[in-house]
């Protein structure tokens, strides 16, 4: 994070983080333990780089995007892990006004997903925190 308030003059004050899919015929504890870096773990170590500029900011805002509906199991787990998460930390750093999210994009297009992402990234949303918001239908 130091390179980026180098050369932007700030801290981030935004942080945005998706969990990658995973494909799985017969899922394993390797697999679902990759799931996780790639999602909860990954957004763990995300708000960790970038909490303490926005701490000292008084203001900030983490939107994690979760896997598509209808993905395999490891995706599904990974996607509750990053859920709980997100209202784990949205309670730990909302005294600082920083706000936690998470987009599901269920089914919805690229740019349903994007619009739910930007809307919680903008102050427009500065009364949610917490929350996993859904943009588009859950299913196919």
């Amino acid at each position: 994070m130091r390179t980026c308030a180098d050369r932007f003059g700030a801290p981030p004050d935004l942080l945005v983080t998706g969990t990658p899919p995973t494909s799985v015929h017969a899922l394993t504890a390797e697999q679902l333990w990759a799931a996780y870096a790639g999602g909860a773990v990954g957004l763990l170590h995300g708000i960790q780089a970038v909490a303490p500029g926005m701490r000292a900011a008084e203001r900030g805002a983490v939107v994690a995007i979760t896997a598509p509906a209808g993905g395999p199991c490891s995706a599904r787990v990974a996607t509750a892990a990053t859920v709980a998460l997100v209202r784990c930390a949205a309670l730990d750093l909302g005294r600082h006004r920083i706000r936690v999210n998470a987009v599901e994009p269920g089914s919805a297009p690229l740019e349903s997903v994007a619009c739910t992402a930007l809307f919680l990234a903008s102050d427009e949303s500065s009364w949610i925190t917490g929350t996993a918001v859904s943009a588009g239908r859950a299913f196919a």
